[in-house]
């Protein structure tokens, strides 16, 4: 099992991001890529387009530091 942060952002039409979904911790045997692609099946928030998800190792992230996972709207099929 590993631990993660998982935020979920959605930006304007000038790609400021702002939170949507903030730090949501989770312990789970999923690789980065799958937890990613979990929750965007299973959030409602994570739906139409101008959204990501940003996936940080550890339950103390820094959200100015790379995440392990990043994929947004267009990273995934309809």
């Amino acid at each position: 099992m590993a631990d993660y942060t998982v935020q979920i952002e959605t930006s304007d039409y000038d790609y400021d991001w702002r939170v949507v979904s903030r730090w949501a911790h989770v312990t789970d045997d999923r690789t980065p890529a799958d937890l990613g692609e979990w929750v965007v099946q299973t959030n409602w928030i994570a739906d139409g387009a101008d959204w990501r998800v940003r996936i940080w190792p550890g339950h103390d992230a820094d959200p100015e530091s790379k995440p392990v996972y990043d994929a947004g709207w267009n990273d995934y099929e309809p």
